[in-house]
Protein backbone atom coordinates (compact mmCIF):
# COMPACT_ATOMS: atom_id res chain seq x y z
CA UNK A 1 0.00 0.00 0.00
CA UNK A 2 1.10 3.81 -0.83
CA UNK A 3 0.38 6.97 1.22
CA UNK A 4 0.65 10.14 -0.62
CA UNK A 5 0.81 13.58 0.90
CA UNK A 6 -1.06 16.14 -0.64
CA UNK A 7 0.76 19.66 -1.20
CA UNK A 8 -1.04 23.19 -1.66
CA UNK A 9 -0.38 25.15 -4.98
CA UNK A 10 0.81 27.44 -2.31
CA UNK A 11 3.63 25.53 -1.50
CA UNK A 12 4.93 25.02 -5.79
CA UNK A 13 6.69 28.31 -5.36
CA UNK A 14 9.08 28.34 -8.47
CA UNK A 15 12.50 29.83 -8.50
CA UNK A 16 16.00 29.18 -7.16
CA UNK A 17 18.92 28.56 -8.41
CA UNK A 18 18.51 24.95 -9.32
CA UNK A 19 19.33 23.09 -12.07
CA UNK A 20 17.36 19.84 -13.71
CA UNK A 21 18.94 18.08 -16.82
CA UNK A 22 17.99 16.45 -19.14
CA UNK A 23 14.87 17.92 -18.80
CA UNK A 24 12.58 16.30 -20.17
CA UNK A 25 13.94 13.30 -19.65
CA UNK A 26 13.50 9.14 -20.21
CA UNK A 27 13.43 8.82 -16.22
CA UNK A 28 17.23 9.43 -15.80
CA UNK A 29 18.09 12.99 -14.88
CA UNK A 30 20.75 15.28 -12.57
CA UNK A 31 19.68 17.82 -9.92
CA UNK A 32 22.52 20.37 -9.60
CA UNK A 33 22.21 23.11 -6.63
CA UNK A 34 25.65 25.27 -7.40
CA UNK A 35 24.95 27.57 -4.14
CA UNK A 36 23.28 26.94 -0.59
CA UNK A 37 22.70 24.09 1.41
CA UNK A 38 19.87 21.43 0.85
CA UNK A 39 18.10 19.48 3.45
CA UNK A 40 16.00 17.48 1.86
CA UNK A 41 13.94 17.33 -1.82
CA UNK A 42 10.25 16.29 -2.80
CA UNK A 43 9.00 14.75 -5.69
CA UNK A 44 5.54 15.76 -6.29
CA UNK A 45 3.04 14.83 -9.21
CA UNK A 46 -0.02 16.53 -11.17
CA UNK A 47 -2.29 16.11 -8.60
CA UNK A 48 -0.52 17.49 -5.80
CA UNK A 49 0.56 13.93 -3.98
CA UNK A 50 3.98 14.03 -2.75
CA UNK A 51 6.06 10.48 -4.84
CA UNK A 52 9.03 10.38 -2.74
CA UNK A 53 10.27 12.55 -0.08
CA UNK A 54 14.43 11.89 0.68
CA UNK A 55 16.82 13.84 2.58
CA UNK A 56 19.80 15.14 0.09
CA UNK A 57 23.40 13.97 0.29
CA UNK A 58 26.32 16.72 0.90
CA UNK A 59 26.76 16.20 -3.29
CA UNK A 60 25.69 19.15 -4.95
CA UNK A 61 24.59 16.71 -7.83
CA UNK A 62 22.06 13.86 -7.10
CA UNK A 63 21.08 11.44 -10.16
CA UNK A 64 18.07 10.65 -10.12
CA UNK A 65 16.37 7.67 -11.76
CA UNK A 66 12.36 7.25 -11.97
CA UNK A 67 11.78 5.52 -15.18
CA UNK A 68 9.76 3.38 -12.97
CA UNK A 69 6.93 6.03 -12.95
CA UNK A 70 4.68 6.91 -15.48
CA UNK A 71 4.94 9.91 -18.04
CA UNK A 72 4.20 13.26 -17.27
CA UNK A 73 4.34 16.33 -15.45
CA UNK A 74 6.30 16.04 -11.97
CA UNK A 75 7.65 18.90 -9.47
CA UNK A 76 11.07 18.51 -7.57
CA UNK A 77 10.75 20.65 -4.63
CA UNK A 78 14.09 21.18 -2.52
CA UNK A 79 14.61 22.53 0.80
CA UNK A 80 17.63 25.22 0.81
CA UNK A 81 18.49 27.56 3.97
CA UNK A 82 16.87 30.30 1.63
CA UNK A 83 13.28 28.69 0.81
CA UNK A 84 11.88 25.84 -1.18
CA UNK A 85 12.66 25.73 -4.60
CA UNK A 86 10.23 23.77 -6.77
CA UNK A 87 10.98 23.22 -10.51
CA UNK A 88 9.34 21.26 -13.54
CA UNK A 89 10.36 17.67 -14.24
CA UNK A 90 8.66 16.32 -17.48
CA UNK A 91 8.84 12.58 -17.82
CA UNK A 92 8.78 10.87 -21.29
Amino acid sequence: MTFYKEVSAHELKRGGNLLIYPNPSDGTFTVSVPGGNVDQFRLIDFTGKVIMERHWTKDREQTFHLDHLPAGLYFLQVNTDDKPVVKKVILR
